[in-house]
């Protein structure tokens, strides 16, 4: 997962190596976080896998930054290849990020606002992917633009509680469940790192400390489009120094597969299809 070295110039920091390469504010859905990203449902979130990747950090004074970099892919082709070029600014105490990513022939446009209002976090992530578009062979009636939004807000109620809400725009997912069963072979999901089927999400979590040991924790996921929903509790206990004991689960609900007449299958609901899950863990820290 890590295996890269660090050049330190003057005027930049260059890595080079197997590297995480990771953006985005958002808590629950990242737009813009598409090299490697992590799945609301992933159980192990405290590493991300690394990628093969040149990259140059370039500070432009005290709380500014450019970011470029090319992600090397499949030997021998550029399918899997990707550059970017991501600049980070403080603006009115919010930090702004705009960015172009190219990747798999697909050019992303994408934008980070990080902030606070009325003492509550606010947060705005957004990325526009004009399909194919560097690909001058891929016929032009195929080709399907989409975006994808997230806007969300958090807040710390007291020194034990602090909770979220976020908004999520898919464009790209089908309007109703019917519309699913063909999404998965779709550029988004396949290049894209899209992986929900509904177009509007609600989702909201909480992290309530039960004890200076014992933080629990909970979040929703609401599918506007369908009704279905996840919740996922989970809880953690810190037993000594450097080792920590958890215990969690995701509970899918809403309506099932129906089989058509002609044996196939369809979805009537998207959480309503996702597995029954528990888990724990054990870690220690050295």
């Amino acid at each position: 997962d890590r295996f890269f070295a660090t050049l330190s110039f003057s005027f930049a920091d260059v890595y080079i190596g197997r590297q995480v390469i990771s953006w985005g504010s958002s808590y629950v859905i990242n737009p813009t976080d598409i090299i490697s990203p992590f799945n609301f449902n992933e159980i192990d979130k405290e590493e991300k896998s690394g990628v093969d990747a040149v990259r140059a950090r370039i500070p432009l004074g005290t709380m500014n930054e450019l970011d470029a970099g090319y992600v090397f892919g499949d030997p021998g082709g550029s399918d899997g290849s990707a550059f970017f070029l991501r600049g980070k600014f403080n603006i009115l105490r919010s930090d702004i990020s705009l960015m172009i990513l190219g990747f798999r022939r697909n050019l992303l446009l994408g934008f980070d606002l990080s902030g606070s209002l009325g003492g509550a976090g606010v947060r705005l992530e957004a990325a526009y992917i004009f399909d194919k578009a560097m690909d001058s062979g891929y016929p032009e009636e195929l080709q399907k633009d989409y975006y994808r939004i997230s806007l969300g807000a958090d807040y710390n109620f007291s020194d034990s509680l602090y909770a979220y809400i976020e908004y999520h725009l898919n464009s790209p997912g089908g309007g109703e469940a019917d519309d699913y069963a063909g999404l998965s072979v779709t550029n988004p999901y396949t290049e894209g790192s899209v992986y929900l089927m509904g177009k509007h999400y609600l989702s909201a979590g909480m992290t309530w400390q039960l004890h200076p040991l014992l933080p629990v924790n909970g979040f929703v996921i609401y599918n506007i489009t369908d009704g279905s929903v996840i919740f996922s509790p989970s809880a953690e206990y810190n037993i000594k120094e450097d080792i920590y004991l958890s215990l969690g689960a995701f509970f899918g609900m809403g309506k099932g597969v129906v089989i058509s007449e002609t044996g196939t299958l369809g979805m009537r609901s998207e959480f309503g299809t996702y597995p029954q899950m528990i888990y724990t863990s054990f870690r220690i820290y050295f």
